[in-house]
């Protein structure tokens, strides 16, 4: 029998076969998003009544961080391996290199060993009030460990983004602004005018790779929100929202989203409201997508305290069915189209993070 002919065309079959989409598996099947199967994990330090996390990012559904608050001091941050979510253990205590009592309220990543969180280092005050005082933190992640970044000093940093990894923003508090240029963080100013205002501070910083926008809150109770533009260096005022929880999201094509009370999205220079039709009572605090005809945003009703998921297909809204956990806030969310997590707060004591995952 001629063996090598035989497996050729056995070869040859396979090859076809695959061309022909005949052998696809079932990571390869393709599923409406409308119909995902959900799943809840919880996440809190033993012993802990705050486990905060803030926000979320991931680079895939087998390699997704959230960071945020905890008062015991550890569990600030947690990874999800595809199977289970652990503490990172940033402490040294705990194996890590970040010391001293910290929260983390934004993370950014631009690949799997060049990932960004920004917060703050806080510090007892002997002489109160205040009760303590707080600085910037950055830290990154190289593929090994978190370890700590020198920048300037500054207030709590609570958003961080941009085009790459040499040109990366964060800011907070006091407009306290960073800019990366893949070597240092160098403190940088928004002119004095919007300098000048109450407690102002930076919400987001979003890129489509070639345009970069920020959100700044006016700060003081107000619920006015500045859209700033990047361009030639500086950032330019685009517009101003009334906003009552504001963040950004840019799709890949370079539309601008803004979100609270509802998602509205701009428009040759104008906000429009996305949504047809929903409650009124539902907020809107954070979205993500892979194009604009494939997104998420969350939420919760300010009435009943219930998560709500929305998914736009580039048609419609749909609210998509999730599982109803009582009191709780979803306020970030990552996807990458095939699967989505969604982080939320539960309001009752005590305090811990849950993370609904759909797929």
């Amino acid at each position: 029998m001629n063996y090598s002919g035989l497996l050729i065309s056995i070869l040859s079959m396979f090859l076809f076969a695959s061309s022909c989409g005949w052998l696809t598996g079932p990571d390869d099947e393709e599923v409406d998003p409308r119909t995902f199967t959900w799943t809840v994990d919880t996440l809190a330090y033993p012993g802990s009544l705050q486990t905060h996390m803030l926000s979320i990012w991931g680079s895939s559904p087998n390699d997704v961080y959230v960071v945020g608050h905890n008062e015991r001091g550890y569990g600030k941050m947690y990874h999800f391996n595809g199977n289970e979510w652990s503490d990172v253990g940033l402490n040294p205590i705990q194996g890590g290199y970040i010391v001293g009592p910290i929260t983390l309220e934004a993370i950014h990543g631009v690949a799997t060993d060049d990932i960004w969180a920004v917060g703050e280092r806080r510090y007892d005050n002997p002489d109160p009030p205040p009760n303590y005082y707080d600085s910037s933190l950055v830290i990154h992640y190289d593929g090994i460990d978190w370890r700590e970044v020198e920048t300037p000093s500054g207030r709590v940093l609570q958003a961080i983004g941009g085009r790459g990894p040499n040109d990366l923003w964060a800011g907070g508090l006091n407009v306290t602004l960073f800019h990366y240029d893949g070597t240092t963080w160098e403190k940088r100013s928004i002119g004095d005018t919007l300098q000048l205002l109450s407690y102002p501070q930076f919400r987001s910083f979003v890129s489509d790779g070639n345009q970069v926008y920020s959100l700044l809150y006016k700060g003081g109770g107000s619920n006015t929100y500045y859209v700033l533009q990047l361009i030639n260096g500086e950032w330019r005022l685009l517009d101003d929202l009334s906003l009552h929880t504001g963040f950004l999201w840019m799709s890949s094509s370079g539309s601008l989203y803004a979100t609270g009370p509802t998602l509205q999205r701009r428009e040759q220079g104008h906000w429009q409201d996305t949504f047809e039709s929903r409650p009124d009572s539902v907020l809107i605090l954070r979205a993500d997508g892979i194009d604009d005809d494939n997104l998420f945003a969350v939420g919760y009703s300010q009435n009943h305290f219930v998560g709500m998921v929305y998914h736009y297909n580039g048609t419609d809204w749909y609210q998509v069915p999730i599982p109803q956990i009582y009191p709780v806030h979803l306020g970030a969310v990552w996807t990458d189209g095939r699967e989505v997590f969604v982080q939320g707060i539960l309001s009752n004591y005590p305090q811990s993070t849950v993370i609904l995952h759909g797929r």
